[in-house]
C-alpha cells in the first residue's frame, strides 16, 4: 500500500510544477486562429459559387446550411460576450457566407 500513495505523491507534485511551454503553445494557438479561420471560409466559396454562379444547388442541403447560418448567430453572441475579435470577424464572415448559400439554395433549389 505505501508505494501505491508514494506514486500519488509524486504525480501530485508533478502536476504542480509550472510548465513555461504552455505559454508559448497558447500563443501559438492565438496566432494560427487567424489563419484556420480564414482557410474555414475559403473552403466553404466553392459552395457559393457552385450555387450563384452555375444555379445549381444540387447535394447542397437547405436543412444543413440553414442550421448552420442559425448557430452562427449563437458563436457570434459568444465571441461578442468574451470580446474575442478573430472569433467575431471569422463567425460574422461565416454567417455572411452562410447567408448567401441559405438564400441561393431558397432561390435556384
Amino acid at each position: 500500500m505505501p508505494q501505491s500513495s508514494t506514486a500519488l505523491l509524486h504525480h501530485h507534485k508533478r502536476k504542480r510544477k509550472k510548465n513555461i511551454s504552455r505559454k508559448k503553445l497558447i500563443s501559438w494557438v492565438d496566432k494560427a486562429i487567424y489563419f484556420a479561420g480564414a482557410i474555414a471560409l475559403i473552403m466553404t466559396i466553392p459552395q457559393v459559387l457552385k450555387i450563384w454562379i452555375d444555379q445549381n444547388p444540387a447535394g447542397v442541403s437547405l436543412t444543413t446550411w440553414g442550421t448552420y447560418f442559425i448557430l452562427h448567430f449563437f458563436w457570434i453572441s459568444y465571441a461578442v460576450l468574451h470580446k474575442a475579435k478573430p472569433l467575431i470577424i471569422v463567425y460574422s464572415a461565416g454567417l455572411l457566407i452562410n447567408a448567401l448559400i441559405v438564400v441561393g439554395l431558397i432561390l435556384y433549389g
